[in-house]
């Protein structure tokens, strides 16, 4: 009975060994996703924490099964994946609530584009926005390389002139809560979108002359698709290819264009190279739990400790009686049973005469 005790112990110890070398191996695609897009922000993975450059870290997901109502309002991490953004044209009605994009963790954002609206004013740059089709100065972070990413765009745009009147911009930073909602921050508040010519724009509220999330919705669109190509090729999603539509809207959401160009002129070779493999960031290094991402070899090592583990236990089941003896539990034992049953005599029973004597005396 014993050694199968300790046979079960041994295989229980091999397999959670075995299953812990899996989960610390693997990174969440979304991971991978997020190292890639913001390689100066993000370097890596530990115990459900997105780990940042400068050693802070962010939940990645809180295992909360949410309404759509609660992804927009108190989303994780995770959750700004749950809709799949679509490239290019799309022939397709979009499904109820499909909104890639709209779904914002707020932390997540904040932590790279600034807490508050004085923070994101530290980092924006102006920039000629079209400068001969719009002529216009704009402000846009220039954090993750949006400010350049922004201007590859005015350049593309600036030379398609039957867009002309779409292209004038409407906003920019403006740090300010979503309509029809208490707290729920605007992506212009981090200085990462901007609006064209709202003249030209349908806006869901604005046709169904309401706020609440659920109400049925009849898509409508103006711009034209060669502007949407153009701005999802530098990183920027549209806010037309939402259910709750906005024609006019474009922010910067590389994690959700998995494809998108990284061109040698935009990214010093160090940036480019980081781009392409983050692990390559000369950066400090926060409290990290060892993974096979960091460790080829870790899941081998495992294995052969796993092994060890159980030919000693094996070993060991066998030569039992022999540790035994050699230990002298056997002879400790027996003289512990010899002394339960044949007690050691002493003078404490006339020890408890002489006093039963004095008491009547």
């Amino acid at each position: 009975m014993k050694k199968n005790k300790m046979i079960w112990i041994v295989l229980f110890a091999c397999w959670y060994c075995l299953s812990y070398a899996q989960q610390e191996g693997t990174n969440p695609e979304e991971i991978k996703i997020l190292m890639l897009v913001y390689p100066e922000q993000i370097i890596g993975f530990s115990d459900n924490y997105v780990l940042f450059c400068d050693s802070s870290q962010l939940l990645f997901k809180d295992g909360v099964q949410k309404t759509t109502e609660q992804l927009l309002n108190n989303p994780d991490i995770q959750d700004m994946f749950v809709y799949s953004y679509l490239k290019g044209k799309i022939d397709t009605l979009i499904k109820e609530n499909n909104d890639p994009g709209r779904i914002r963790n707020e932390d997540f954002f904040k932590k790279m584009y600034g807490k508050t609206a004085k923070e994101v004013k530290k980092n924006l740059v102006e920039i000629v926005w079209c400068p001969k089709l719009a002529r216009q100065k704009i402000r846009i972070t220039s954090i993750n390389g949006v400010d350049k990413r922004l201007a590859a765009v005015s350049t593309e745009l600036d030379e398609h002139p039957e867009w002309k009147d779409f292209l004038k911009s409407s906003g920019t930073f403006y740090w300010r809560t979503v309509r029809g909602t208490n707290n729920r921050l605007s992506a212009h508040s981090f200085g990462i979108a901007i609006d064209l010519n709202s003249r030209y724009s349908n806006y869901w509220q604005w046709d169904c002359k309401c706020t609440f999330e659920d109400v049925e919705l009849s898509y409508k669109n103006q711009f034209p698709q060669g502007i949407i190509d153009i701005f999802e090729k530098h990183g920027f999603i549209w806010g037309g290819k939402w259910y709750h539509y906005d024609t006019m809207h474009f922010e910067y959401r590389p994690e959700l264009l998995q494809d998108i160009e990284v061109s040698q002129h935009e990214l010093s070779p160090e940036k480019l190279a980081a781009y392409q493999n983050p692990k390559e960031i000369p950066k400090k290094e926060p409290p990290i739990s060892v993974s096979k991402e960091n460790n080829p070899y870790l899941l081998l090592l495992f294995i052969i400790i796993a092994f060890l583990v159980l030919i000693g236990g094996l070993q060991v089941l066998k030569k039992w009686d022999n540790i035994k003896s050699w230990l002298g539990i056997g002879i400790i034992k027996e003289q512990a049973v010899t002394f339960a049953f044949n007690p050691v005599t002493t003078n404490v029973g006339d020890d408890k005469q002489d006093k039963e004597n004095k008491n009547t005396s």
